[in-house]
């Protein structure tokens, strides 16, 4: 887990799932409070992700964004994380 500060405030963090060597690392949560947004932290906290991910042998670094979370999208687009599924439901009972 890291944690992205301003002074001595906490403003966000990300959790990852560290991958075995030649294994995918997975983005588990990314989150930053609304008010710290577009200050550069969530590109920090992916970029640490995307390092950690490398340093133990990973080859692949993964997450989701959920429909409509365009911010979330666009966060992991910039560092080069770019969909390559979509799954679609509809619920039936």
């Amino acid at each position: 887990v890291w944690v992205a500060m301003i002074g001595e405030v906490t403003v966000g963090y990300l959790q990852l799932r560290l991958p075995a060597p030649g294994g995918t690392g997975e983005v588990v949560q990314v989150y930053v409070q609304p008010g710290a947004r577009e200050l550069g932290f969530g590109d920090d906290l992916v970029a640490a992700a995307i390092t950690a991910t490398k340093a133990a042998g990973g080859v692949e670094i993964d997450s989701f964004a959920l429909p409509g979370d365009r911010n979330t999208k666009n966060l992991y687009e910039r560092a080069g994380i770019t969909a390559r599924k979509i799954i679609v439901s509809k619920r039936l009972v």
